[in-house]
């Protein structure tokens, strides 16, 4: 086990460094549905669980004073929790769907050991700087991809609902926001908030001008995509961040042109606009557009629920969604908005 485990020590980190290309690059294609849900198995989930049991080989001779480690020891208790968590939830509350349920505490686990793995991975400083030098190339281009996708009909593969998660290839519409190769504009929007904070870090650190330009270039177009996303948390945490490293920095001017680059993105994404406008029209301050009213209803000696009363069950031409509750507004943006903000709160 000790030999077996110094071979693969050797290859981890580029098996490694293939997860960072693999995952973003790779079209979201489903292999299998999970039953119940409209969540898909992908090729990546095989990759990642070969990767993952590489590193337990990898690790096992070690394992002990891995299991020492403090942030070893948190991520245990937060699985053991999320496990109490669903054992309870299957067998007494029983308000879980079983195999659902694990699924979703695996998802989870999947996710946050892969931690671990790159901090096993990473030996040197020169794995880093190959690692930021892929990380460049592969979001230079996820960032091609998105504005191909908006402007020459790139495909998409997207997962976004039960029907696009079968595999589809579509094609954006004028009013679609951009995925680029992720499954959802969400997943890219946070992706591109990481890259400008790393970005903008790395601008003031490195020495050479071509790579200045470069990092500027990406960051740029980078920040543009991210509006074209309309991901409002994504766009503020962008800034937010990159504000902070500027600050750091001591480049407390260049703030003002992020500004200026900010306002110029909102120019450019009319979604993320309305979307950030209706933000606090519809939700801080109550106002917007038309609110749906339901109307008045009739006489009903059998006190049951009249139909009549209820929102269309078909769109209206003038585009009035299907299942808008009385209140709320008519207005496909601000309904989305509107929902949202209520989801984030509750």
């Amino acid at each position: 086990m000790q030999k077996l485990s110094l071979i693969f020590d050797k290859y981890l980190f580029w098996l490694v460094l293939g997860l960072f290309i693999f995952i973003p690059l790779y079209p979201k294609f489903p292999l299998f549905s999970v039953p119940g849900t409209y969540v898909a198995i992908r090729a990546e989930d095989f990759l990642i669980a070969m990767v993952v049991l590489i590193w337990l080989l990898v690790i096992y001779p070690n394992l002990k004073r891995f299991l020492n480690l403090t942030a070893a020891q948190l991520f245990l208790v937060f699985w053991a929790i999320g496990a109490l968590s669903l054992f309870s939830g299957i067998f007494l509350t029983q308000t879980v769907v079983p195999h659902l349920g694990i699924l979703h505490h695996l998802r989870r686990i999947e996710t946050m050991v892969l931690f671990f793995v790159a901090l096993t991975a990473f030996k040197n400083i020169r794995q880093v700087k190959i690692w930021l030098s892929v990380m460049f190339v592969t979001t230079v281009i996820i960032i091609i991809y998105g504005f191909g996708q908006q402007w020459l009909h790139f495909p998409v593969i997207s997962t976004t609902n039960k029907e696009f998660s079968k595999g589809l290839i579509l094609f954006l519409s004028p009013e679609a926001r951009v995925n680029s190769t992720f499954a959802g504009h969400y997943d890219l929007a946070a992706y591109l908030a990481i890259f400008l904070t790393f970005a903008a870090s790395f601008f003031f650190y490195i020495k050479k001008i071509h790579q200045k330009i470069l990092i500027a270039a990406a960051g740029f177009f980078g920040f543009m995509l991210l509006a074209m996303t309309a991901a409002r948390v994504s766009f503020a945490a962008a800034i937010f961040g990159v504000s902070v490293v500027f600050w750091l920095s001591g480049q407390k001017k260049l703030i003002a042109l992020l500004i200026g680059i900010a306002l110029l993105a909102l120019a450019v994404s009319p979604d993320l606009r309305h979307r950030t406008i209706a933000t606090f029209t519809v939700n801080l301050y109550g106002g917007g557009g038309p609110k749906y009213t339901p109307p008045p209803q009739k006489d009903n000696p059998t006190n049951h629920f009249s139909i009549e009363n209820a929102a269309p069950g078909a769109a209206t031409p003038s585009g009035v969604p299907v299942d808008v509750a009385p209140g709320e507004p008519l207005n496909t943006t601000e309904l989305g908005v509107y929902r949202s903000f209520g989801i984030r709160l509750n």
